[in-house]
């Protein structure tokens, strides 16, 4: 085994872990990279037990599509339009999801006005979504971005945008690379709105990575997440950038702020309200 400490257990096994939490007097508890991950240090932690995590009802709100969806709408952020099952369908192409699933499982795009496709879509979404549930809304074809941002005291602290790529399958991100030039107005624009979904949800500090798609000059969130993205997308921006991303992601679980680190960075105070005790700084665009 790599690490010597190594337990082997099923963290999804609610009752094996708070035995495992007790009988090791555990402190901190770290979410992997997956969202189960995450859902379970929530549950967990549902008295506030361990730092750095949102209550249970926060995190179905931000991993189910279909709730993230109807959140997105009511506070004005901008996502694709969604069309329940029923509804006629006023715009294609529409792509078909699992409310529930990642890395683009049971996901299928339909391009042109066809019930048998759709049916289709709709059956094999449900099959990969744990509550049998899908979503279907429109297709938006533009480039994949995500934005890694560490929310802390009101604020972003700290982010970085990543330009995706899925060269074996759309769905799957297999390659990647930080930008350095991206929109100054835009990513104003995305900060701004990551801050209102912040204080909308009452997220705690930590990291909060979300992916959109860009069409022009225009952005929709597609997926946002609060557990470190995987695919060693930790070991790019550190390699890209210095920043030590794995170890600002840890210390939100473990009630310590981030350490300064000397990047080409320029202050920007578009969104949040900068914590009196420091200055916020943002990775240059």
């Amino acid at each position: 085994m790599a690490a010597k400490n190594y337990i082997n257990i099923d963290y999804s096994n609610m009752d094996a872990m708070r035995t495992l939490i007790k009988e090791m007097e555990i402190s901190y508890i770290v979410p992997g990279c997956n969202d189960k991950s995450y859902k379970v240090c929530s549950e967990l932690s549902q008295d506030g037990q361990f730092a750095g995590l949102d209550k249970p009802e926060i995190v179905e709100t931000i991993n189910n599509k279909e709730k993230f969806r109807a959140f997105a709408k009511k506070v004005g952020l901008p996502v694709p339009g969604v069309f329940t099952t029923g509804d006629e369908i006023t715009t294609w192409p529409v792509i078909v999801k699992p409310v529930d699933a990642f890395s683009g499982r049971g996901m299928t795009v339909v391009h042109e006005p066809n019930e048998e496709l759709l049916s289709s879509a709709i059956e094999l979404a449900k099959q990969y979504s744990g509550t049998k549930t899908c979503i279907i809304e429109q297709f938006m074809d533009g480039q994949l971005y995500s934005h890694s941002a560490f929310w802390a005291d009101g604020a972003v602290d700290m982010d970085f945008i990543v330009e995706e790529y899925g060269t074996a399958n759309p769905f799957v991100v297999d390659t990647s690379y930080v930008v350095q030039d991206f929109p100054t107005e835009v990513l104003c624009e995305i900060r701004e709105k990551v801050c209102l979904m912040a204080r909308e949800l009452n997220l705690v500090d930590g990291l909060i990575h979300t992916q959109f798609i860009m069409q022009g000059s225009s952005f929709y969130f597609i997926e946002i997440t609060r557990r470190c993205p995987g695919d060693m997308y930790s070991r790019l921006i550190e390699s890209s950038t210095g920043f030590q991303y794995a170890d600002a992601y840890m210390r939100g679980f473990l009630n310590q702020k981030i350490e300064p680190k000397n990047l080409y960075t320029s202050r920007h105070m578009c969104c949040g309200t900068p914590s009196p005790k420091r200055k916020s700084r943002f990775s240059n665009p």
